[in-house]
């Protein structure tokens, strides 16, 4: 019999002759009496706080659950552990992308811009590590910390789909954007409602740290702050360029200007201008031979990349339906400026059509002059286009 239960059968518990205080050191009480007591003894019970179930407390004793032992009784594995993969994988994307690409021409001209964009990598990376350190720690805050990620990527790509400014290919292009942002929505519900997830952090066990609430003021506040910073480093530079290119400028009979280049239409050409989102775009048109459009910009590179995600979103969308074939592409200079020119044909039906798409960079003052141009063949007029444009 235990020893313990020998004391709530004992004729002398509660009584004078019992010693009162009983140490249960597994040694018989030298006072036990064997015998039933006439008088109903309820057993007493002592409360004890325990972390584990397996500490051999009774039911009766409140249960504490603790990082170790949700470590213990819980193991990532599945979806989570895919999770956990995928945003490291993200967060190293997401700091080294903009560096391996630093091109402030890409960010018009700004190089605070691209360090925004460097710095917000290297937060999401850091995030992306405390997550899964959290995880594996079965910290409290893990689960707030994994939503927090998803919602911070889910934002980015949000407004990079509303700037409406996509790389043909690429983590910069429409169809990845909107995968990632279908991504977001699944990753934030499984995070919500996976069985797995409230398994490894129960919702009872969860809370958030002081850090958690400046994690999230730095995501919003920091961003921000390089983004008027760059605006207001942009607005500065280049207001003055453009305002001394305007008073050191006089335009001879027949030309034009944006600010930035100065070009006369072609013989017998019509030339309008329309401003759209304080960009000035200049439509040339003659009815016997075709059309011209031509704006300018701030752009120093000169890489196939660029040049090809430029010509992709500038060709027109139905004529692109149709077969076409790539006729010249190649790198030419004018005036000493340097120019790559890509004509394309396209069969409709039993006509012919050309698009020549043209950049034209003046390399000392990183600028860019855009020209797409469609004829039926004739293209004298191109070289005269181009010869009569400056930048200065």
């Amino acid at each position: 019999m235990a020893i313990k239960d020998q004391c709530y059968i004992c004729k002398k518990k509660d009584t004078e002759e019992c010693p009162g205080v009983i140490e249960y050191d597994g040694i018989s009480c030298s006072s036990y009496s064997k015998g039933i007591s006439l008088e109903k003894i309820e057993p007493k019970t002592e409360e004890i706080q325990t972390e584990d179930s397996s500490s051999g407390s009774d039911a009766s004793s409140p249960f504490i659950v603790t990082s170790d032992y949700l470590k213990r009784s819980t193991e990532i594995h599945g979806w989570l552990t895919f999770f956990l993969f995928a945003i490291i994988i993200g967060g190293l994307v997401s700091f080294i992308h903009p560096i391996i690409i630093f091109n402030p021409s890409e960010y018009e001209g700004s190089v605070i811009l691209v360090w925004g964009d460097i710095i917000l990598g290297l937060m999401l990376l850091a995030l992306s590590v405390y997550t899964v350190y959290s995880f594996s720690q079965r910290k409290p805050n893990a689960v707030f910390l994994g939503k927090t990620y998803v919602v911070a990527v889910f934002a980015t790509n949000l407004l990079s789909l509303f700037g409406g400014d996509f790389e043909s290919s690429g983590l910069g292009s429409m169809p990845h954007i909107i995968r990632s942002l279908i991504w977001g929505i699944i990753w934030f519900s499984y995070l919500s409602l996976s069985p797995q997830v409230e398994e490894v952090i129960p919702k009872t066990y969860r809370k958030l740290t002081n850090i958690d609430y400046c994690i999230i003021f730095a995501l919003i506040i920091v961003p921000l702050a390089f983004i008027g910073w760059g605006i207001k480093d942009m607005v500065s530079s280049n207001s003055p360029e453009v305002s001394t290119f305007y008073e050191e400028t006089k335009l001879q009979d027949g030309e034009y200007t944006d600010g930035k280049v100065i070009f006369s239409a072609p013989h017998d050409f019509k030339c309008e201008m329309n401003e759209t989102n304080s960009i000035k775009v200049f439509t040339i048109e003659n009815d016997d031979i075709g059309t011209i459009t031509l704006c300018s910009d701030y752009d120093n590179d000169q890489s196939d990349r660029n040049i090809n995600s430029y010509w992709s979103n500038w060709e027109d969308e139905d004529a692109a339906t149709y077969d076409k074939e790539i006729v010249i592409n190649g790198k030419r200079v004018v005036n000493g400026y340097t120019y790559f020119y890509k004509v394309t044909r396209y069969d409709i039906n039993d006509n012919v059509l050309f698009w020549r798409f043209i950049m034209l960079f003046d390399n000392s003052s990183s600028k860019v002059c855009v020209i797409s141009a469609y004829d039926g063949g004739y293209d004298d007029y191109i070289d005269e286009l181009l010869r009569n444009i400056r930048f200065r």
